[in-house]
């Protein structure tokens, strides 16, 4: 008996001690930004990625003439997550930058969260990007 309740006593503390500490968020409740939100199509290669995750926006802007892409996420799941993300470049002409060589970035997401990924144009020929996820253990 006595041996019993130490087992479910350590079992309970394992559990939550392995749960991610829930985040409270304190932001305006009218928010001053006025983001330059922009239309993105989702090709799905991974559909439990899809699952997990999900587009809240893609914001974008210019930092003198460099483009500048953020998008937001939002974790579907109360797992956290890790995943790896990649931006890739467009000129104008169509053609990818490849020089710097784009590459994969690690990120994690706590369950329920919602985070940004941001970055800038190498250059001041781009136009357009391409954002990559994969999942990660």
């Amino acid at each position: 008996m006595k041996a019993s309740l130490i087992l479910s006593i350590s079992v309970i503390l394992l559990l939550l001690l392995g749960c991610s500490t829930p985040t409270n968020t304190i932001e305006r409740e009218t928010g001053q930004a006025t983001p330059n939100l922009v239309d993105a199509r989702i090709d799905v290669f991974d559909s439990n990625l899809e699952k997990r995750l999900s587009l809240v926006s893609v914001n974008e802007a210019t930092a003198g003439d460099l483009l500048q892409v953020q998008v937001t996420f939002r974790n579907r799941q109360v797992r956290p997550r890790s995943f790896a993300y990649q931006f890739q470049w467009i000129q104008q002409n169509g053609m990818m930058v490849t020089s710097p060589k784009p590459i994969w970035r690690p990120s994690s997401i706590e369950g329920g969260q919602t985070i940004s990924i941001a970055a800038t144009a190498p250059n001041p020929n781009v136009v357009d990007f391409r954002l990559s996820l994969r999942e990660t253990n």
